[in-house]
C-alpha cells in the first residue's frame, strides 16, 4: 500500500508526542540531581519543569496566528529546531535563572509541533480524528516508558550535563517533524468547453478594451492639451497617495485587533457551552494530578525506601498503562466516537481511585501495579480530552477550541510543580501530595459525569420539543 501525507501526518504525530512529553517525563528522573547540582529546592525544580511542560500548552495560543501568516509547515519546523537548542545550552550553566529561561524557552517553541501536528492530524482525517489522534499518542506513552529508563542509565554513566546534552539532541528531532507538515491535497477540477476556447479572444479583448478605458478614466476627461492633462494626473495621485498614508495606520490597527481576535478568540466560550462550563474545570483538574504524579512519583519511591534505578521503573510502568488505554480508545473511538465523554469520566475515577490507594503499601511490586492503573488513567484522561472537544464542539470551532485546551492544559501543568512541590515542603509527605492530586482527578469525575448527563437531558429535551411542533 502507497504511503500518503496523511500517513507522513500520522508519524509525524506519533514522533512528536514520542520525543517531546518523553523527554518531559525523564525531566522528573532527574529532578533530584537537578536540585542538588542548581542548589535549589523541590518547589523551585517544580516550578521549572511546570513552565517548560505549561508553555509547551500556552504558547499554542501564540503560534495559531502565526501559522496562519506563515504557515503551519515553516513554524513548526523552526520551533523544533529552537527546542532543542534551548535543551542543549542548559547543559553549560548552573545558574538557576538562566536555566529557567532555557526550559521556558525550550517549551514555548515546542508549542509549534504541538499544535501543528494536531490541526494537521485534523484536517487530514476529519471525522477519524478522535481514532488517530488516539492511536498517535501512543508516542506518549512510548516516549514515557523508553526515555526515563534511558534516562536513568545515561546519568549514571554521563552524569548530569551529558543527559542534557543528549537530550537535547534527541529533541532536536523536532525540526524534520515540522517539516513534514504539509496539508491535504485540494482537487480543484474545471469543466472547460467548445464555447470556452471560442470566446477567450472575445474575453481577451473585452479585458483590454475596460483595463483601457480605466487607464483613461484614472485621469478624468480628456484634457484639451498635453500640459493640463499631466497636471490634472498628478493632483489626483498626490491626493490618492495621502489617502493610501492616511489608511496605513488604520490599517496596522485592524492587523494588531486581527492578531489579538485570532489569539484570544472567546467567541467559542459564548457559542460552546459545554466545552466553557465542563471541559474547562476537567482540564485543568486532571493536568494538576497528571503532571503532580508523573513529577514527583520517581522521588515519592525513592522516601519509602526503593533504590533510584528501581523507582524509574515506576513512571515506565505508567506509561507502558498510557500505551494500553490509548490502544484502546484508538478502537472505540473508531467505532463510537460518541463514547469519549465517557471514557474520560471513567478514567478521571480510576485514576482518582488509585492515587489515594497507592499510599497504602510501599512495596515495589503494590507500587508497580498502581502506577500502571494511575498511568493508564490520566495518560488516558489526556489523549481522550482532545476526542471529547471533537465530539461536543462544532467543526469550524474546532481549531480555537483545541487551542484553548492545549492552554488550559497549560495552565494546570504550570500550577502542578510548584503546588505539588510546595505541599511536600510544607508537609513533608509525598502521601499527603497524591492524597489531594487523588481529590482532584475525583472532582474531574464528577464534572464528566454531569456533562454526559446534561447532553443526555438537552438531547431527549430536544427531541420532545421536535415531536410536538411537528406532528405525524
Amino acid at each position: 500500500m502507497a504511503i500518503g501525507r496523511h500517513h507522513i501526518v500520522l508519524l509525524g504525530r506519533f514522533f512528536d508526542a514520542f520525543f517531546r512529553k518523553g523527554i518531559l517525563k525523564s525531566f522528573g528522573v532527574l529532578v533530584p540531581a537537578l536540585t542538588v547540582y542548581l542548589g535549589t529546592n523541590y518547589t523551585t525544580i517544580g516550578l521549572i519543569l511546570s513552565l517548560n511542560a505549561a508553555f509547551t500548552q500556552l504558547a499554542c495560543m501564540l503560534m495559531n496566528p502565526l501559522m496562519k501568516r506563515l504557515g503551519t509547515r515553516r513554524v513548526a519546523a523552526t520551533g523544533g529546531l529552537m527546542s532543542g537548542i534551548c535543551i542543549l545550552t542548559t547543559a553549560f550553566t548552573q545558574s538557576v535563572y538562566l536555566t529557567g529561561f532555557l526550559f521556558v524557552s525550550a517549551g514555548f517553541f515546542s508549542a509549534a509541533s504541538n499544535l501543528g501536528t494536531t490541526t494537521t492530524l485534523q484536517q487530514h482525517f476529519g471525522r477519524r480524528f478522535g481514532a488517530m489522534n488516539s492511536l498517535a499518542l501512543i508516542g506518549i506513552s512510548a516516549g514515557s516508558t523508553l526515555l526515563p529508563l534511558l534516562t536513568a542509565v545515561l546519568y549514571r554513566y554521563y552524569g548530569l550535563s551529558g543527559t542534557l546534552l543528549i537530550l537535547g539532541g534527541l529533541l532536536l528531532n523536532e525540526f524534520p517533524i515540522g517539516a513534514v507538515l504539509v496539508p491535504p491535497r485540494k482537487r480543484i477540477i474545471r469543466v472547460g468547453t467548445a464555447l470556452d476556447e471560442g470566446n477567450c479572444d472575445v474575453k481577451d479583448s473585452v479585458q483590454v478594451v475596460i483595463a483601457g478605458n480605466l487607464r483613461g478614466s484614472e485621469c478624468g476627461p480628456v484634457a484639451n492639451s498635453a500640459s493640463e492633462q499631466f497636471t490634472e494626473c498628478n493632483t489626483q495621485n498626490e491626493a490618492s497617495l495621502d489617502q493610501e498614508q492616511s489608511s496605513a495606520s488604520a490599517n496596522s490597527c485592524r492587523d494588531c485587533m486581527k492578531v489579538v481576535k485570532d489569539t484570544f478568540d472567546f467567541r467559542i466560550f459564548r457559542e460552546e457551552k459545554y466545552f466553557t462550563f465542563f471541559m474547562l474545570p476537567i482540564l485543568i483538574l486532571s493536568s494538576l494530578a497528571n503532571y503532580g504524579w508523573v513529577l514527583f512519583v520517581t522521588s515519592y519511591a525513592i522516601t519509602v525506601g526503593i533504590e533510584s534505578s528501581k523507582a524509574a521503573y515506576l513512571a515506565a510502568v505508567g506509561a507502558a498503562g498510557g500505551i494500553a488505554s490509548c490502544a484502546l480508545q484508538a478502537i472505540v473511538f473508531h467505532r463510537r466516537p460518541q463514547w469519549s465523554p465517557h471514557v474520560m469520566a471513567t478514567l478521571c475515577f480510576t485514576g482518582a481511585l488509585t492515587l489515594i490507594i497507592q499510599t497504602l503499601q510501599s512495596d515495589l511490586p503494590y507500587l508497580l501495579v498502581c502506577s500502571f492503573i494511575i498511568g493508564a488513567s490520566l495518560y488516558g484522561v489526556s489523549t481522550a480530552v482532545d476526542a471529547v472537544v471533537a465530539v461536543i464542539v462544532a467543526p469550524h470551532n474546532f481549531q480555537g477550541a483545541i487551542a484553548f485546551t492545549f492552554a488550559l492544559e497549560g495552565i494546570g501543568t504550570l500550577i502542578a510543580g510548584p503546588f505539588s512541590g510546595f505541599l511536600f515542603d510544607f508537609t513533608g509527605s509525598f502521601e499527603t501530595v497524591f492524597l489531594v492530586i487523588g481529590g482532584m482527578a475525583s472532582l474531574a469525575h464528577v464534572f464528566g459525569v454531569i456533562l454526559i448527563l446534561t447532553r443526555r437531558y438537552n438531547r431527549r429535551h430536544y427531541k420532545v420539543v421536535e415531536m410536538v411542533e411537528d406532528p405525524l
